[in-house]
């Protein structure tokens, strides 16, 4: 018992503090200092929470000297027992994942870990970054690459470079399909500049993100194989998927327009999963794609009322 109290006396504090990681520092030592930050967070948690160590035992179903070993760092807790202990505590999914990250696990994902009022708060930041883009494209996707939202500018900029799809329609159906919009020679890539070399770009992170998420691989596969089709010797090796950037330019009947094009997620960095819905901003890359843009919000390309059917608001959005 006195060795609990001292567990108890020595909680430090109610806070984990930063870590800072030397890149010189081995897996070994990264893991040490992972599981004591993670015994110091558990602590600090139960502490704050009021609890003992004997009642959070008792809720848990293990003994009080084991709880004690894992806020010593003496005993690593398994997966579930971790997850039981912060529904014990009523942890927020933040600190879960923080949690599971020091421990070295996966973290839980938002639609996992939030309730549905939680996943419509996310998707109402979404579609606020989606309209403060305005007039600029951007599009948000789920992990399958599907839209869920897409700006007016995004709708103005595809009506202007692709000729094969009726995009409210693909929208509303199920979601555009971007993995077979840019296989599509009609799709997304059908005006582009050099489109050999940004297919090439497009299907290497297709390619990685498929690793982590093997039921796009029979889509990504049914891409490359198309793309080669088109392309033949001409498609060159992708570049690194993990490039933070992307830059395209497309030839329009508004002239040649190039964009510089980024990928985000919204929310904590360790609420960030493979399986989290992405926003695709667009900014013009050169002062007359900029112009041309914002002349389009006035005066959009074409027909654009005739040619975009009514439920298609400013924001179309899949719910």
């Amino acid at each position: 018992m006195a060795q609990h109290a001292q567990a108890d006396q020595t909680a430090g504090m109610s806070a984990t503090p930063a870590i800072r990681r030397d890149p010189m520092e081995s897996p070994t030592a990264r893991s040490i200092r992972g599981f004591e930050a993670l015994s110091e967070l558990l602590r600090s948690r139960r502490q704050e929470s009021g609890l003992s160590q004997m009642e959070l035992a008792f809720r848990l179903g293990i003994s009080q000297r084991h709880l004690c070993f894992v806020e010593i760092a003496r005993a690593r807790p398994s997966r579930d027992l971790l997850m039981a202990w912060m529904d014990a505590l009523e942890a927020p999914v933040s600190v879960r994942n923080a949690a599971l990250h020091h421990a070295g696990l996966s973290a839980v994902g938002a639609r996992d870990a939030c309730a549905s009022s939680g996943e419509e708060m996310l998707r109402e930041a979404l579609e606020g970054l989606v309209a403060a883009h305005e007039p600029y494209p951007a599009v948000v996707f789920d992990a399958d690459w599907r839209v869920q939202q897409l700006s007016a500018g995004g709708m103005d900029l595809c009506s202007q470079i692709t000729t094969g799809f009726d995009l409210c329609a693909e929208i509303h159906a199920q979601g555009l399909d971007m993995i077979e919009a840019v296989a599509s020679p009609d799709g997304l890539l059908s005006r582009a500049q050099d489109p050999e070399v940004a297919a090439a770009a497009l299907l290497a992170q297709f390619e990685a993100e498929s690793w982590a998420r093997p039921s796009l691989r029979d889509r990504v596969q049914a891409c490359r194989a198309a793309l080669m089709r088109r392309f033949g010797d001409r498609l060159p090796k992708g570049r690194d998927p993990g490039a933070p950037h992307l830059q395209l330019a497309f030839d329009t009947d508004a002239g040649p327009l190039t964009f510089f094009i980024i990928q985000t997620v919204v929310g904590l960095p360790q609420n960030v999963t493979p399986d989290a819905l992405r926003a695709e901003l667009w900014f013009p890359a050169d002062e007359p794609t900029r112009q041309t843009l914002w002349r389009w919000q006035t005066c959009p390309p074409g027909s654009r009322a005739a040619e975009r059917p009514e439920p298609c608001d400013p924001i179309v959005s899949l719910r």
